[in-house]
């Protein structure tokens, strides 16, 4: 499932900025070079939890990739610690939402 100490945020399509912890400035960009439209299917369509072969599952059912790419993505993933193994506890929501009146940013976890 994916590591819920992280937010995505959504830069386009084939990019997203990943923000580690909610006070933290450590953030990194994740980018499909290949524009193959596994990242918004990951981090915006699958329900979590979820175990890692039910993921690649549909990746292989959705994208038109072959199996070596998939499991090269997840390892990718796993190793930078973005995909990690599945807990029982709950996933909580984590929204952040941009104001641009006061240009100030505000984070909740539910």
């Amino acid at each position: 499932m994916l590591n819920e100490e992280i937010l995505f945020i959504r830069v386009n399509k084939y990019e997203y900025l990943l923000k580690k912890g909610t006070i933290s400035n450590y953030s990194f960009n994740i980018i499909d070079e290949d524009r193959l439209g596994f990242l918004t299917l990951l981090f915006e369509e699958l329900d979590y939890p979820m175990e890692e072969q039910d993921i690649q599952s549909v990746l292989q059912q959705e994208l038109t990739i072959s199996e070596e790419q998939i499991s090269d993505i997840l390892t990718q993933l796993r190793d930078s610690d973005i995909l990690v193994a599945k807990s029982n506890k709950k996933k909580r929501n984590n929204l952040c939402t941009y104001t641009i009146k006061n240009q100030r940013t505000s984070y909740k976890k539910n």
